[in-house]
């Protein structure tokens, strides 16, 4: 596939030269002054949401949706957001990638296949947290992120926020933008009991907010750093019920049954393995486009081989995988348990591969 061939929307997800490990998410933008933009939230310094230059990083595969104006709706939405610098959560990341490779060994010693386990409990939670989806669509006009003065907000992953962009755009017209409903703030977990329209509380939003304010969200997983809120405490916000329109679409409870979404994964947990998986098997709403060529995008300048890392942590058994989206390099650690000054990489860099060499890095706090 080639640089011209690329459609606004399309998502691209970057893999290892050698074993296709799924990396790094991104979505295609559009062209400005005839330079090829992608739009993505990265760790890095600075990082977060921005919109910067697609350039060579490592093998990239192009994933479009059959519906090319969701894909265009979708674009318009991470545009719209990378204005308003919102950072990179790497906690989330960090608990994302941990929890996949805790339900793919749970598959194994179960005897069944790993990805169809995964994708299969994704989507069970993507069902319960579909009332997470009309919160971010009440927020589409504004930052997503409350960005609160001396609190540090959590942001967004790079798999997260494509995912919402996308699950966003399928149902905004059903959601009262914050605009509509005196630009009060929607949270489903802090909003007050009182808010909530007229008492009459589907089941199922009864379930996701008695969850949502528990450490043990999701089955199985914990937030270790998550705070525990037993009650409704903030008479500021509303929840997500309010956001609803209810003159389309009366039974709020019966259109979460019947709806099909292009991207039925929950966007708060899902990392790039499952995201690539589902949309490999999903062909009914995305368009596998295969890989784009190198050859058609612009070169990128390593000016420094100096290889800055992020703090990290590494599982036994488990080989450590870094991707620095603004230098496009992707690095493979191979010491299992430490990362002690030149420990030996093997390190991808645009249009060529540099055998194993010793780089000096540093972590970072």
């Amino acid at each position: 596939m080639l640089l011209s061939d690329l459609k606004i929307g399309d998502i691209i997800i970057t893999g290892d030269e050698c074993d296709s490990l799924p990396l790094h998410v991104a979505m295609y933008t559009g062209h400005i002054d005839g330079r090829p933009y992608i739009t993505h939230c990265f760790n890095g310094n600075p990082g977060g949401l921005k919109t910067t230059v697609l350039e060579d990083f490592g093998k990239m595969f192009i994933f479009r949706p059959a519906d090319a104006n969701l894909g265009a709706k979708a674009a318009d939405l991470m545009l719209k957001w990378a204005k308003f610098a919102i950072p990179y959560d790497l906690k989330r990341a960090r608990w994302m990638r941990h929890t996949h490779f805790q339900l793919r060994s749970d598959a194994r010693q179960a005897g069944k296949d790993p990805t169809d386990y995964l994708l299969e409990y994704l989507e069970v939670q993507s069902k319960a947290k579909f009332y997470e989806r009309i919160k971010f669509a009440a927020r589409r006009d504004v930052c997503p992120v409350n960005m609160l003065e001396g609190v540090a907000p959590r942001g967004f992953t790079c798999v997260q926020v494509v995912i919402l962009a996308y699950q966003i755009a399928e149902i905004s017209n059903l959601v009262k933008p914050l605009a509509e409903i005196g630009n009060v703030w929607i949270s489903d977990k802090h909003c007050a009991k009182a808010t909530l329209r007229d008492g009459n509380i589907p089941k199922s939003y009864a379930r996701y907010a008695s969850k949502l304010r528990q450490k043990d969200e999701f089955p199985k997983f914990e937030f270790n750093d998550k705070k525990t809120t037993t009650a409704h405490n903030n008479i500021k916000y509303l929840s997500s019920l309010n956001a609803w329109r209810y003159d389309l679409e009366p039974s709020l409870e019966k259109f979460i049954g019947s709806f099909e979404s292009c991207l039925n994964l929950p966007s708060k947990i899902c990392f790039t393995d499952a995201l690539q998986s589902y949309l490999l098997k999903n062909s009914k709403y995305w368009i596998n486009k295969g890989v784009l060529e190198y050859k058609s995008l612009p070169p990128a300048v390593i000016k420094n081989p100096v290889i800055q890392l992020q703090k990290y942590f590494v599982n036994q058994n488990v080989l450590s995988w870094f991707f620095n989206a603004e230098l496009g390099v992707q690095a493979r650690l191979q010491d299992r348990t430490a990362a002690p000054m030149d420990t030996q990489l093997t390190v991808y860099v645009p249009k060529k591969h540099i055998k194993v060499l010793t780089c000096s890095h540093r972590i970072l706090n």
